[in-house]
């Protein structure tokens, strides 16, 4: 299952919302089944000691598993009647930290100004993965040709 997190849609992820996602530090992490996802969880810590770490991949608000989200893009593709927010494909290499079994992309959690800390870090959508035993090898989402988070109405 892969969602938006509600208060993420509710804040609004386009160039005008509160998580303008081209100009928004927006980072992905890794994640285990310890985490289950649900749209009513807003903040980082509701993923508390289910984000991966092993080796030199660290979790938390330093940690060099969260990788920033590169090229973004946001399309009002008004022939689908759809909002499609996208970033360039990610790598994790050389990564042995466990298995992988969602993605979240959420906002560093200074995005938004002081008072922000690892646990306060927003969150903005879950992506379900083919559960993936890192095996010091490379780890890669190639996301949706329309889209990483699409918003459709309907």
């Amino acid at each position: 299952m892969s969602l938006v997190y509600n208060a993420a849609k509710f804040a609004g992820l386009g160039s005008g919302g509160v998580y303008a996602w081209i100009s928004a530090p927006v980072l992905a992490t890794l994640v285990s089944n310890n985490y289950t996802p649900n749209p009513d969880d807003v903040y980082a810590s509701a993923m508390s000691g289910a984000e991966l770490s092993g080796g030199t991949w660290s979790g938390l608000f330093a940690g060099s598993i969260r990788q920033p989200l590169q090229s973004k893009t946001d399309t009002n593709n008004t022939t689908d009647d759809q909002t499609e927010h996208d970033a360039a494909d990610m790598t994790w290499s050389g990564i042995s930290a466990g298995t992988v079994h969602g993605v979240i992309l959420l906002l560093h959690s200074n995005a938004l100004g002081s008072g922000f800390s690892n646990g306060n870090a927003p969150l903005l959508a879950y992506l379900s993965v083919v559960a993936t035993v890192t095996n010091s090898g490379s780890f890669t989402c190639s996301w949706a040709n329309s889209g990483l988070i699409v918003l459709a109405s309907g």
